[in-house]
């Protein structure tokens, strides 16, 4: 089952100029039943988007500009976020929308 979180839009990190990343995140878990339980979690929503903000936002539109850089960035907001997810487990990232405006 695929949990989506609703679209963020951030600042980027960059030094020279404004630029803004839009990215929805979807995050996938093992058991699809308790899928509603997470959704309905408002709790665990809040800090998810906490914790995938503060990672967006630490990034430079240079990091994330290629597929390498963007892999890097779902991997570690996989390590960030799997540990609120104790059942279902958390099994994969992925994003649906993925757009660097500068």
């Amino acid at each position: 089952g695929a949990m989506s979180l609703d679209t963020f839009v951030v600042n980027l990190a960059d030094a020279d100029s404004a630029r803004y990343l839009r990215i929805k995140v979807s995050l996938m878990v093992d058991d699809k039943t308790k899928m509603a339980e997470v959704q309905g979690n408002q709790a665990l929503q809040v800090k998810l988007r906490d914790v995938i903000l503060q990672t967006l936002t630490q990034k430079t539109s240079q990091d994330i500009s290629n597929e390498e850089g963007k892999n890097k960035l779902r991997h570690e907001i996989q390590a960030k976020v799997e540990g609120y997810f104790k059942n279902p487990k958390l099994v994969d990232v992925m994003f649906t929308d993925f757009v660097i405006q500068l």
